[in-house]
């Protein structure tokens, strides 16, 4: 059997499904799996109904039942992804985000800025998050913790402007 390791999925590693897709049982039978659904990498070389098309057989627990899907290598991407959970900690900061990024909603956006523009606003966060520490006379009782949470996140989301621009020069 071949090594599997340049993958983009290995064994127990989960993906997610980007559109609802349909399947079929052993039976025959069509089913459904909706979008979002999370399934369990079992194998990388079940090639059953794919035409030597060598896929994905995974598969989603649940309390009553056990569904297995195989999907194809060549649709990695455009109809499911790697699924990485986030972390607690990353979604509450994300939402520390948003709710800066939405005070400024009534100005522009990025999308016309500069990314050397952005980088220097990045910088001018920075050490305004700095000032924000310091404020406390570096002593862990005196700090402003609310306005070093609205701090880290303009510096967090100057970084994601910076890097959105980014991905869209790679697109």
């Amino acid at each position: 059997m071949s090594s599997f390791d340049h993958l983009p999925l290995q064994i127990g590693d989960s993906l997610v499904l980007l559109q609802d897709m349909e399947f079929v049982d052993a039976e025959g039978d069509i089913f459904t799996v909706d979008e979002g659904a999370v399934f369990e990498v079992d194998s990388t070389d079940w090639n059953n109904g794919y035409y030597r098309d060598y896929g994905y057989h995974a598969v989603c627990k649940t309390e009553n039942k056990e569904t297995w899907i195989c999907v194809k290598h060549a649709d990695f991407g455009t109809k499911y992804k790697k699924y990485l959970p986030i972390r607690e900690e990353v979604l509450w900061f994300a939402e520390q985000m948003e709710a800066k990024l939405k005070e400024n909603d009534h100005k522009e956006g990025w999308n016309g800025c500069g990314i050397f523009w952005l980088k220097n606003r990045l910088i001018e966060e920075v050490n305004e998050l700095s000032d924000a520490m310091d404020a406390g006379h570096n002593s862990e009782s005196g700090l402003d913790v609310e306005n070093i949470i609205r701090e880290a996140a303009d510096v967090a989301n100057f970084a994601m402007m910076i890097a959105d621009k980014a991905k869209k020069r790679l697109a």
